[in-house]
């Protein structure tokens, strides 16, 4: 029986990448005893079928984390899970593909993460600066700082202005290495951005929410991305239909409801251009994006 099979059977929703698989179900503070309990019967299945098909898991990398309010996982306390002959108990934080999650969904451990790597590639970058032509320090600041800004920002959405400021530093540390300016230089954020073509790390978590919405409308997207958004389906023949909008569900809690995808997306979509979301070509899209934003956060 396919490891999929196993999982479904006990009502538990999963995501498989590679060897890695994450289980995750979710309840009411009412039930989360049920709900931990049907995590622990199917870690135990899991348990057995590896056992039959002559595999082992590691503990070590095994983590159970209980996600939501701060309030709410204060006057929750589960006991650890039994996972074959360990015991794995409750964590506040887990790594996900590279991306530190911790269970408030604060994102302050994965910034701090992002930006002590990022720190410690300038320092690198800076030393051999002199050994590498201005043409080609750009591309390598590109590629181990930029990329790290832009791996799974939209994750990011809907921080406070404050937690996204210390990543700012961070990319203006790199435009100033890049451009050979000195802190002391008269030469403002927003020059230094726009003579590199650079978007702001607000702007790129904004382009990563609405090239996130383009695939998933373009059915470019996995089925369970796709899911999370719904265009306007409108009987009458209105102005509005022809504004190619995605409806804003209405959420309960602002300091995650909000910036979920499903609120995040529509938002963020709903704000560009039509110019832009008429765009049926992902490069073209791609290009008209990044020149709205530019516009819109340089000038």
């Amino acid at each position: 029986m396919p490891l999929r099979r196993v999982i479904s059977a006990h009502g538990v929703n999963y995501h498989m990448y590679a060897d890695d698989t994450q289980l995750y179900k979710s309840a009411v503070p009412s039930g989360i005893n049920t709900a931990s309990s049907d995590i622990e019967q199917c870690c135990s299945s899991i348990w057995h079928w590896m056992q039959d098909h002559k595999l082992k898991l590691n503990h070590d990398k095994t983590e159970i984390m209980l996600c939501g309010t701060p309030s709410n996982i204060e006057k929750t306390i589960l006991p650890s899970i039994p996972v074959g002959d360990c015991h794995i108990s409750m964590s506040s934080k887990a790594k996900n593909l590279g991306v530190v999650l911790d269970d408030c969904f604060s994102m302050e451990h994965q910034i701090n993460q992002m930006i002590k790597t990022m720190n410690f590639e300038l320092k690198i970058i800076h030393r051999m600066k002199q050994y590498i032509p201005l043409h080609l320090l750009k591309t390598v600041v590109c590629a181990l700082i930029l990329s790290r800004l832009n791996y799974c920002n939209s994750l990011l959405a809907g921080l406070p202005d404050i937690k996204l400021e210390k990543l700012q530093k961070v990319q203006n540390r790199a435009a100033r290495l890049v451009l050979g300016i000195g802190h002391s230089d008269s030469m403002g954020v927003m020059a230094m951005l726009s003579a590199l073509h650079w978007l702001p790390v607000k702007a790129r978590i904004e382009y990563k929410i609405a090239l996130l919405c383009f695939d998933a409308i373009n059915s470019r997207s996995p089925a369970y991305i796709q899911d999370l958004i719904v265009t306007y389906n409108l009987t009458r023949n209105l102005r509005s239909s022809k504004l190619y909008h995605l409806q804003i569900p209405k959420t309960n809690l602002k300091r995650c409801g909000d910036r979920s995808f499903s609120k995040a997306g529509p938002i963020t979509w709903n704000s560009l251009p039509l110019s832009v979301r008429l765009e049926s070509s992902v490069d073209k899209f791609k290009n008209k994006l990044k020149s709205y934003l530019l516009g819109k956060y340089l000038n």
